[in-house]
């Protein structure tokens, strides 16, 4: 059961680093090609991330927030939020976000 908790939570992180990404790509105006080709990684394993598929490495936040023209801490103020529907990927509600413990 605890095992499952932290995979939840992990899962959960995730995702919201993903959707943080996804929304500063946009509002760059980036394709996930144009990004991954500026962050020297490929648009696949991008995609990966955005959708919350990916325990990504450090040194990838780093390019990522470069090519993204944003600091880490930038990159990384986001609120952690309930997991979202599979079927819909709906973003979470404004009143369902959560901090981790």
């Amino acid at each position: 059961m605890l095992d499952e908790n932290k995979d939840q939570r992990n899962h959960t992180l995730q995702k919201s680093f993903g959707k943080r990404v996804r929304d500063l790509r946009l509002r760059n105006g980036l394709s996930q090609e144009k990004l991954a080709f500026k962050c020297e990684i490929h648009r696949n394993y991008l995609g990966s991330v955005e959708r919350g598929e990916r325990n990504i490495a450090l040194r990838n936040i780093y390019a990522i927030a470069r090519a993204l023209g944003v600091t880490l801490p930038e990159l990384l103020d986001f609120e952690i939020g309930m997991p979202t529907d599979a079927a819909t990927d709906a973003a979470p509600e404004k009143g369902d976000s959560k901090i981790l413990p």
